[in-house]
């Protein structure tokens, strides 16, 4: 910067009108000086205003420097965190969706596995209603078995009342047959006695 230098002072030794002490001459004088250093002390305020506006355009440029590369570094953060959601999003969705389909197969399953259960229920029932009618016949064919088999026994009472009265007979039979004989020996021991008579 170019530097300001202040004017030389001017000195008044005499007025026009010969005086050496001219009041005027001591009045213009003081003026004068006033003027100068009124005028080195306002170049001495611009001279360090202008030092100062310097420096603030210095300090205000490494400043908006600063706030540019801070900017630039919380923008790229700001897309640094953007992509993170962005992928943290689409790595969410990705589980979410393979849930779904988890989830949706074991349904599907589990929904298969239901339908299977729910037709073999129904051929059980079928079997069981058919084993229900099996059984009511064989309860009906146990109930003639059992008639048949009240009746065989009837019956075998029957036959063993008629083997024993049939054992009984066969003993009197036997019985007679006996005295049968005896009755025979007597009759030919009496028969030859009275033919020895005769």
């Amino acid at each position: 910067m170019p530097s300001t230098t202040a004017p030389e002072m001017l000195s008044f030794d005499t007025c026009c009108c010969g005086q050496p002490n001219c009041p005027r001459l001591n009045h213009w004088a003081t003026m004068l000086h006033k003027l100068e250093t009124d005028g080195r002390l306002a170049a001495e305020i611009g001279q360090s205003l202008l030092q100062k506006h310097e420096k603030y355009v210095i300090e205000t440029d490494q400043t908006r420097n600063e706030l540019q590369c801070k900017v630039q570094e919380y923008q790229e953060r700001i897309h640094a965190l953007e992509r993170a959601a962005e992928q943290s999003e689409w790595e969410n969705q990705q589980e979410v969706d393979q849930d779904k389909a988890k989830w949706y197969w074991k349904w599907k399953r589990t929904q298969t596995t239901l339908d299977a259960t729910a037709a073999d229920l129904d051929v059980a029932n079928t079997k069981c209603a058919q084993l229900s009618n099996a059984l009511r016949d064989q309860e009906a064919e146990a109930e003639k078995l059992g008639m048949y088999k009240a009746l065989a026994r009837e019956s075998s009472t029957r036959e063993e009342s008629l083997r024993t009265k049939l054992d009984e007979a066969l003993q009197e039979i036997e019985a007679l047959r006996k005295n049968e004989k005896v009755l025979e020996t007597r009759y030919r021991r009496m028969k030859e006695k009275h033919d020895k008579r005769s």
